[in-house]
């Protein structure tokens, strides 16, 4: 009688887990996939996305907006002027 018991409790449970299971790891797969597909597709569309990271560091570079001089400090070695901006330019 205790095996009666203990399957008609946890039969239902278990057949309920599997359909739970059968439904929500397709879900999860689909959407770590669908993630993946997207950080790689603007990481290269952009070249600042995700992966971007994971590459080689540059040096930041900075122009004088005074002396138009390219540098990498925080005060222009040229001038002595703090206004600068980032340049992407070498």
């Amino acid at each position: 009688m205790d095996k009666v018991k203990f399957f008609a409790i946890f039969l239902p449970v278990l057949i309920g887990l599997a359909f739970l299971f059968r439904i929500l790891v397709p879900i999860v797969i689909a959407t770590v996939v669908i993630c993946i597909i997207t950080m790689v597709l603007f990481g290269k569309k952009n070249n600042n996305g995700f992966f971007r990271k994971f590459q080689a560091a540059t040096p930041t570079k900075f122009v004088c907006l005074e002396c138009g001089y390219y540098h990498n400090e925080n005060t222009c070695p040229k001038c002595g002027s703090k206004i600068k901006k980032y340049s992407t330019k070498p």
